[in-house]
């Protein structure tokens, strides 16, 4: 054949007949999904020999700048090969009790520049359209007043944690389950907090059980509301989107892993993040269902944590990787936190 189409899932099976040659083009679609230099999918993308290469991504970075290293050494290998190299320059690494660390950042201007002076083509939003809106993060910071339990068991989680003998052993299962606890218990302020908007908004959230209390909670006040979560067939998912986006919807609730990507809500130019994700890149591409082409205002993007919690932390260290990997690609406007009393 002419073309052979293939996805990531199966490069090592049919490893041999895809490095029999040198293609004329190879295009990767998707392309943050080789971040992992030591993944069999990345090892076997980047060993395609081809006369011509062209890597399309909406997120080249999704949490550190070490991500793009694979990305660029198999399009620049002269100038980004090297692995650590890459992660010295550009990843600020350093070698700790625990082996090496490549989760910083550094000459981050640098970066950019020779991204753009040899392979990167960046085509921004506000490039493609001009009249298309900025994107406000806020951090919303409610007070803790009614969460003591709540943050007394975040506090034990975290102090367990740091007590450990590695960074391995850390229980990552146990945090997350003391920040669904803490979900749950704040279901009713996020609630307060819709409620008095008048206007439609987009909520993302991370566990099912929360988009369901926020939904029962906003309907019992009046608001119509659609979900979007993991279970939804893609009828379902379809209708959800069809009914917020015609406006027969006040509020559309969606997990970030089902709602995150892959849909339009541009019918809303406000989001609210009832959980987080650990991954920048994930929460960016979620709040881009409001900010993508056909939105019309200025898009609001709001993480409502409680004061002491691990999300407050969380929101900060986030919006801060964003900053950091806005700034290796480009920029968006942050504004300070807001404490609710």
């Amino acid at each position: 054949p002419d073309i052979i189409i293939i996805n990531y899932d199966v490069l090592t099976k049919h490893a041999k007949a895809l490095q029999s040659r040198t293609w004329d083009m190879v295009i990767m679609d998707e392309v943050h999904k080789i971040k992992n230099p030591k993944a069999k999918r990345t090892i076997q993308a980047v060993s395609i020999k081809a006369n011509r290469k062209v890597l399309l991504t909406g997120t080249p970075i999704t949490n550190r700048p070490i991500e793009l290293q694979p990305i660029a050494g198999y399009l620049d290998h002269k100038s980004f090969g090297n692995f650590f190299y890459f992660a010295k320059k550009y990843a600020g690494a350093y070698k700790s009790r625990f082996g090496w660390d490549f989760s910083g950042s550094s000459n981050l201007d640098e970066l950019q520049r020779r991204l753009r002076q040899s392979f990167m083509i960046r085509r921004k939003k506000d490039e493609v359209l001009k009249d298309l809106p900025a994107k406000v993060r806020q951090v919303i910071v409610l007070p803790n007043k009614s969460y003591g339990h709540e943050l007394a068991k975040e506090f034990e989680a975290l102090s367990d944690a740091v007590e450990e003998t590695s960074f391995e052993e850390v229980s990552f299962e146990r945090m997350s389950i003391v920040r669904h606890e803490m979900a749950l218990a704040k279901v009713d302020d996020v609630v307060d907090h819709l409620a008095d908007l008048d206007h439609q908004v987009v909520v993302m959230a991370h566990h099912k059980d929360v988009v369901q209390g926020i939904k029962d909670g906003l309907e019992a006040l009046g608001k119509t509301v659609v979900t979007l979560t993991g279970d939804c067939n893609q009828v379902q998912r379809q209708n959800a989107v069809d009914t917020f986006q015609a406006g027969a919807a006040d509020v559309f609730i969606g997990t970030i892993g089902a709602a995150g990507v892959g849909i339009t809500l541009t019918k809303s130019s406000h989001v609210v993040f009832a959980e987080l994700d650990w991954v920048p890149g994930n929460v960016s591409q979620a709040e881009d269902r409001c900010h993508r082409i056909g939105q019309q205002d200025s898009v609001l993007v709001q993480h409502l944590v409680v004061d002491g919690s691990l999300d407050a932390r969380m929101a900060e260290v986030l919006v801060q990787k964003q900053k950091v990997l806005h700034r290796a690609l480009d920029d968006v406007q942050v504004l300070p936190a807001t404490f609710l009393v």
